[in-house]
């Protein structure tokens, strides 16, 4: 009935979605920046973190692996600029996207005690920061998900916690599936409220227009007064019969001036 998909909470017509997305471009370019930027800084700081590996053989999978995401990183925020459409927007964090989830999974074969967190945070940045549609957000969590849940377990992979951690990251990708559905039809609603009162306003001011245009045809005298007898508007005939110039301000105008020239009481009409 309201044209969003069940599932994806998006427009089910292309060109409806297309409009949508067009629109929030500059919010999804600037998002895009944000995210890039705040991918360099915090991974140069993990950088930082794994030379606690050093003299082990994990750290040459770690370093290279980080310094391949952060130089990622600089490159996608270069590419920024390129972003002109929405789909441009897409390809870019979808390379990202890549590149970030192997490398990371690299990161979390160390099986640390911060791998348990990254496993269940970058995800969570895939599903709810990457300004893409609804595809490139389930698209790339979940195959984030999958890929760092690879790179976890492939140091140990008959562990005996492989079927709690598979059904967990399970539960969360379904989850997170439901509320990215939510949150887009919640902004396409509130667009498309929005583009209902805009077109109300358009509408409004267009008659408004043609009732003034009316009004200032009739040919016979129309005044209209306050509820004090103080003129607030006449038409055309009403100036050339009554004598008030085209530039008089008609708020100001005496009643008693027009009253006497008509012979009506102003003070008996009212609005």
């Amino acid at each position: 009935m309201n044209g969003l998909s069940t599932i994806s909470g998006e427009f089910r017509l292309a060109e409806r979605e297309s409009a949508f997305q067009s629109e929030r471009l500059p919010e999804s370019r600037r998002h895009a920046r944000n995210l890039f930027i705040l991918s360099t800084i915090l991974n140069t700081l993990f950088l930082l973190s794994d030379w606690r590996f050093a003299g082990t053989a994990h750290f040459w999978v770690a370093v290279p692996a980080r310094l391949a995401v952060i130089i990622w990183s600089i490159v996608s925020l270069w590419l920024t600029r390129r972003m002109t459409s929405f789909r441009a927007v897409e390809r870019i964090c979808f390379a990202w996207q890549v590149v970030t989830a192997i490398g990371v999974a690299f990161l979390v074969s160390s099986r640390s005690d911060i791998a348990i967190f990254v496993l269940v945070m970058l995800p969570l940045v895939f599903y709810l920061v990457v300004p893409t549609s609804y595809r490139g957000n389930v698209g790339g969590g979940l195959a984030c998900g999958i890929v760092l849940l690879i790179g976890y377990l492939a140091p140990a992979p008959l562990s005996s916690t492989m079927p709690g951690m598979v059904l967990a990251m399970l539960i969360l990708h379904c989850g997170m599936c439901i509320a990215i559905a939510r949150n887009n039809r919640l902004q396409r609603q509130e667009w498309t409220a929005g583009q209902v009162a805009q077109a109300v306003q358009l509408e409004l001011a267009n008659s408004r227009d043609t009732l003034q245009r009316m009004f200032m045809a009739v040919p016979l005298p129309l005044l209209v007064t306050r509820y004090d007898g103080h003129l607030l508007h006449l038409n055309r005939v009403a100036i050339d019969a009554y004598g008030a110039g085209h530039d008089v301000r008609l708020d100001i105008v005496e009643p008693d001036v027009i009253s006497r020239s008509i012979g009506v009481d102003l003070s008996l009409i009212h609005i």
